[in-house]
């Protein structure tokens, strides 16, 4: 079992084999529950988009991204013309 102090700031280090095994980087976010008498500090999991983010790119190397939306718009219209 790993220990660690609150610091005059409330600041507490989370022990190096701790960040270790759970892959914690700096800068990550951590939720707070807490629980009875006991605080859990957990891995604030990515959000939906930032995992998304990026995702695809290579699919858009070779297309202007602005034609291909006029283009996509140009054919909507005569699809579903009135």
């Amino acid at each position: 079992m790993s220990e660690t102090t609150i610091s005059p700031k409330y600041q507490v280090v989370i022990p190096k084999a701790v960040r270790k095994k759970l892959n914690i980087k700096e800068g990550q976010r951590l939720q707070v529950y807490p629980m009875g008498d006991s605080i859990i500090l957990s891995p604030k999991p990515e959000s939906y988009t930032e995992k998304m983010l990026g995702l695809g790119k290579e699919v858009w190397k070779e297309i202007d991204p602005l034609e291909y939306i006029r283009q996509e718009r140009l054919d909507w219209d005569k699809k579903y013309e009135r």
